[in-house]
């Protein structure tokens, strides 16, 4: 009877690697960090932290995305359909991690903000066509494609700007804003 758990030492190890790399992160700068500063403080070798990221680009994308997809399903579920409720629930999700992010890049993380910003628009992405694909199975993929990046990037740079330009509205208010743009038959 073969088992598909993963093997504790491997879990243990992971987080081992993603402890290191967040401690590190607030050490010093991204481009600063390598492979063997991760290796020597998470207390494996080099071989073992290639066993589980290919580099330190692939690692800080998986601690994005995760750190995300976390935000995201505390307010839905991730086989949810497109609804005026599932959207909302992905705008909040996007204020509450473009806040979290920017207190952040502000004090430690500036040299990589494009590259948060790229992890996160792709999994904001798709999500989005994911929830379209719930909502619609037999739609055109490209169709459901295109959508999905009009109205991840609606969301990405409206969130964007409401924490750096526009904090005396509330994500609720701007939740409505968006929503009124996307989802105009409502």
């Amino acid at each position: 009877m073969t088992s598909s758990k993963t093997d504790p030492r491997i879990t243990r190890t992971r987080q081992l690697i993603l402890d290191a790399f967040s401690e590190l992160l607030h050490e010093k700068e991204f481009e600063d960090i390598t492979v063997k500063d991760i290796a020597a403080k998470a207390t494996v070798n080099r071989t073992t932290f290639y066993a589980h990221f290919e580099d330190k680009f692939l690692l800080l994308e998986y601690v994005i995305t995760e750190a995300f997809t976390q935000i995201v399903s505390n307010r839905i579920d991730p086989n949810t359909r497109i609804s005026e409720e599932s959207m909302r629930g992905l705008i909040l999700s996007m204020c509450d991690y473009q806040y979290t992010v920017f207190k952040e890049c502000r004090i430690h993380f500036s040299s990589i903000a494009s590259l948060i910003e790229t992890a996160v628009r792709a999994k904001l992405q798709e999500i989005i066509v994911a929830m379209f694909a719930n909502t619609h199975p037999a739609q055109e993929s490209t169709r459901q494609n295109v959508l999905a990046i009009i109205i991840s990037s609606a969301i990405y740079e409206a969130t964007k700007y409401w924490v750096v330009e526009a904090q005396d509205m509330t994500p609720e208010a701007l939740a409505d804003e968006i929503l009124a743009f996307s989802m105009p038959a409502r």
